[in-house]
């Protein structure tokens, strides 16, 4: 059976973002591979409402929605150890811990607050869950427990196992003992799927063939009664969760986006969220205006002045509005993109710097169709001014004409270009950098220099 999900309720578009996006994005350095991997399947544009409505829910809720997520991802551990034991005997023990981590979760879903329709869904579903399972919960609860209550005693070369009291978990004692006989054992006892050798749970079981043999028997009669759909909440919850916390604990101003139906991106105050990896305050905001009529802008000026951190800015805003999350604007207006494609430098693997850019160029011509954004970093910078420039304009011509929207970062100004140029704005005669991004006034230079030494010309 399929469960309500908190993230789409339509059929996915089947666009999936490329994870060099992220990359370029730096994405990577403030959110987890899990969460951008739920946000690299675009939804249907009618699910945006409803994920804003849930995140409206859960940001000023983080306690419970935190202890939430965890109970999802403890849930996603416990399935992983239960798919991957070894025995029948150990499969037994675990599918009972997994039911109860099942049972937990389902227990905090069913007090999930908030109205929106996506959590209401959610609390509805979970709420009637595992009603059959929990006439046996609380004695096999007992039991598992009274299993790991054991503890372990070294003498000479001999390991063994015994009954005691304590909170300390099988892997944790096994570790202590492994330590005392030299044997260095690796366990991080915080991860749910480390596997116990099996002659120790075949020992273990011998010790409570009671115990066991209930385990045995709940797994017979409720082992298709596990809905495998539960393990999606663990990356849905933790998309909104992670990104709130974000907000929550940087303090940059953010607002959900409004979508408007032409091809247009305007945004007022916008900052790049990914700076917070290595700074809290002090990130510079700029305003943003591509049109129908001007969907199209070069970015010109000279290096270390903030062109790159406005192009991400642009990019991280429209993954996130694309996503039905806030952006750390004050005010953002945009269309629904169907994709949003990235072109960086990046190292070549074996082919030259300039056929890996062409070849890159080439792929963004054959799939930016539709509302796409791309974002242009340095496109073509590693051949000859006269030849840079040439490419520059005809890809650039072609990108133009097709109305998608774009940012062009370059040092190579095609010569008697139409399209519009912006630039990075200086403050007084020591032309000290504001880094605040402005519509030049009139022929910006090239900078051919400045990346001449980038590059090692």
């Amino acid at each position: 059976m399929s469960l309500p999900s908190l993230l789409f309720r339509a059929e996915p578009t089947g666009v999936k973002l490329d994870p060099g996006v992220f990359a370029d994005l730096q994405l990577t350095k403030i959110l987890s591979s899990g969460t951008l991997e739920t946000i690299s399947m675009l939804c249907s544009p009618d699910d945006l409402p409803f994920r804003q409505d849930v995140y409206r829910t859960i940001a000023p809720r983080l306690p419970f929605f935190g202890e939430l997520t965890a109970a999802a991802q403890h849930l996603n551990s416990a399935y992983g150890a239960y798919s991957t034991a070894r025995s029948e005997t150990e499969r037994d023990y675990l599918y009972v811990r997994l039911i109860l981590t099942a049972i937990n979760f389902a227990d905090l879903a069913a007090v999930t607050p908030g109205d929106s329709e996506l959590i209401a869904e959610f609390r509805g579903a979970l709420s009637d869950m595992f009603s059959a399972e929990r006439r046996s919960a609380d004695v096999l609860s007992t039991a598992a427990n009274s299993v790991l209550n054991l503890g372990f005693l070294v003498k000479g070369d001999n390991l063994k196992v015994y009954r005691r009291g304590g909170d300390k978990s099988i892997i944790e004692r096994l570790k202590v003992a492994a330590d005392a006989l030299g044997l260095g054992l690796r366990l991080d006892s915080r991860k749910l799927n480390e596997q116990l050798n099996t002659r120790v749970i075949n020992a273990v079981s011998a010790l409570f063939p009671e115990e066991f043999k209930a385990f045995s028997e709940f797994r017979a009669e409720f082992q298709s009664e596990f809905n495998t759909d539960l393990l999606k909440y663990c990356n849905e919850l933790t998309l909104y969760t992670e990104v709130a916390t974000l907000y929550a604990n940087s303090e940059i101003e953010h607002s959900f986006p409004s979508f408007v139906a032409d091809k247009s991106l305007e945004a007022t105050d916008l900052r790049d969220l990914s700076l917070l990896f290595k700074e809290r305050r002090g990130i510079v905001a700029n305003d943003v205006f591509f049109t129908p009529s001007e969907p199209f802008f070069y970015l010109s000026g000279a290096n270390g002045g903030g062109k790159t951190t406005y192009l991400r800015s642009i990019g991280i805003a429209a993954v996130l509005a694309r996503s039905g999350l806030p952006v750390p604007a004050k005010m953002m207006s945009t269309c629904v993109f169907g994709n949003v494609l990235t072109h960086f430098p990046r190292n070549e693997h074996g082919e030259s710097r300039l056929e890996d850019e062409r070849r890159r160029a080439a792929e963004i011509a054959a799939t930016h169709g539709g509302c796409s954004l791309v974002l242009l970093n340095e496109t073509f910078s590693t051949t000859t001014i006269e030849k840079a420039s040439a490419l520059t304009a005809e890809f650039a011509a072609s990108l133009a004409e097709s109305g998608c929207i774009t940012l062009y970062i370059t040092h190579q100004l095609p010569e008697n270009s139409a399209l519009p140029v912006l630039t990075v704005a200086v403050d007084g005669a020591d032309s000290e950098r504001t880094y605040k991004v402005v519509r030049s006034s009139g022929k910006t230079s090239s900078y051919a220099a400045d990346i001449l030494r980038k590059y090692g010309f």
